[in-house]
């Protein structure tokens, strides 16, 4: 926080974010104190304002001018999302880790990658008529959490 002098009053202000296009956590118009930020956020707004000064270079503006454009919105998102991920994996909260589908007798091996919404081919199982057990079962887990499945789909081929 710092303290300056406009119009007479004392203003109190968080400076370290006061560029970017998103805030983080309560500002303040001067009556109370807002609580320092955390390190992942301090962190987010470090990375942010060097992904400005090189990307603004680049394009031939001011870092002003990157942060107030939808582009610094996007940027300062990005970094938010990629700092969060990084906290999330140091504490062992991040799903990942090996599994193995079972179809009747057939065993698909599959390990959780790291994006969630991409579908993930296991291989071709050959099924008699009748019903069968579909089963998913952790073979190894590396973070707080294997995965969240969240729809199986089993695709019929014409041979």
């Amino acid at each position: 926080m710092a303290e300056g002098e406009s119009n007479g009053r004392a203003r109190w202000a968080r400076q370290d974010d006061d560029l970017l296009p998103i805030k983080f956590g309560p500002v303040s118009n001067g009556e109370f104190h807002p609580q320092p930020h955390g390190p992942v956020v301090r962190e987010t707004i470090r990375r942010t304002y060097r992904m400005a000064d090189e990307n603004s270079r680049r394009m031939g503006i001011s870092r002003r001018q990157f942060l107030n454009s939808v582009t610094g919105a996007a940027a300062t998102l990005f970094v938010l999302a990629a700092c969060s991920k990084e906290e999330a994996k140091s504490r062992g909260r991040s799903a990942g880790g090996s599994y193995v589908v079972k179809v009747g007798e057939k065993s698909l091996p599959g390990t959780v990658g790291e994006s969630t919404k991409i579908p993930q081919p296991l291989g071709k199982v050959t099924l008699p008529a009748g019903a069968f057990e579909i089963s998913v079962e952790p073979i190894q887990i590396s973070g707080g959490e294997l995965l969240r499945l969240r729809s199986l789909t089993l695709t019929p081929i014409k041979s």
